[in-house]
């Protein structure tokens, strides 16, 4: 049986086209190891972010979107937190009454139009954070256009969707390469992780666009929120929105997996949303001496 025509086949057909799965692995690796790889330029710009690597290491901290659930919640008790906001927070009026810490933006330099580049360039104007963290592409945009003071200014060498990334591979110091985020909250959390921060509370996290399909809303008003502009959902493939939904819980569940290697414990305090991969905590029970 085992010398029939049919058999050798089959030999033949594995010897020549099946591939040991710890092969694939061994040849996945050794091509993220060569593409992980930093420039010497690339080093000495990533190494200034190893000051605030567990900077403030057991301090719990906010992290806030931009989801419309903040015009349902009361940020005044976040004067004196550490907080870490994103892309267009400089449009909250919570501003006048206190300052956040630290502040990000994950947008590659492709998609920022002249008026998006003016309208992130007015955000230290606004937002007197004590950094400002950035991908390493906008680098030579952000030094043209003067958008942030360079001594406050931070970047991170983003690579590689997750998936490309080998299991267990979640290294994350953001003195060297992360995987490529798909939303600045995801970035904002690798931040506060890296400053060791724990509890982490997430707020404005509302990720509801499934349910509605009209546009992206956030807690202000602007022109790109209008039908038809880029931020119309409406315009693109309900499959796709889904599959991208996927990748951005699958990107969720790493976060949430590095937080508990770290033993750091990430909630999710927004006012409803869907995110659920995070447990729940109500904001205003964080509070329990503000009246």
């Amino acid at each position: 049986m085992g010398g029939s025509p049919l058999n050798r086949r089959i030999r033949e057909l594995l010897k020549n086209w099946v591939v040991p799965p710890g092969f694939l692995r061994a040849k996945r690796r050794i091509s993220f190891e060569r593409a992980y790889r930093l420039t010497a330029q690339e080093a000495a710009i990533l190494s200034r972010n190893a000051r605030f690597r567990d900077f403030y290491k057991g301090r719990r901290c906010f992290v806030i979107g931009n989801g419309p659930s903040l015009n349902r919640q009361d940020l005044a008790p976040l004067d004196g937190e550490i907080t870490i906001v994103m892309n267009h927070f400089h449009n909250h009026p919570i501003l006048e009454r206190w300052q956040p810490t630290f502040y990000c933006v994950a947008d590659p330099p492709e998609t920022y139009t002249p008026r998006e580049r003016e309208l992130i360039k007015s955000v230290p104007s606004r937002i007197h954070a004590q950094a400002y963290f950035l991908p390493l592409a906008t680098k030579v945009m952000v030094e043209e256009h003067d958008m942030f003071p360079p001594e406050r200014t931070y970047f991170l060498k983003m690579w590689g969707a997750l998936r490309d990334w080998p299991g267990g591979k979640y290294r994350w110091d953001l003195t060297g390469m992360v995987p490529a985020v798909r939303t600045t909250a995801h970035m904002a959390i690798m931040v506060a992780l890296y400053l060791g921060c724990s509890p982490i509370y997430l707020i404005g996290f509302d990720h509801d666009w499934l349910a509605h399909r009209s546009v992206q809303r956030h807690f202000y008003a602007s022109a790109s929120q209008d039908v038809g502009s880029s931020d119309d959902l409406g315009t693109y493939e309900y499959k796709a929105l889904v599959e991208g939904t996927l990748k951005t819980w699958e990107l969720y569940e790493a976060l949430q997996e590095v937080a508990r290697e770290r033993g750091i414990v990430i909630y999710n305090a927004t006012a409803g949303g869907f995110l659920d991969v995070f447990p729940r905590v109500e904001f205003e029970t964080l509070f329990p001496f503000t009246s």
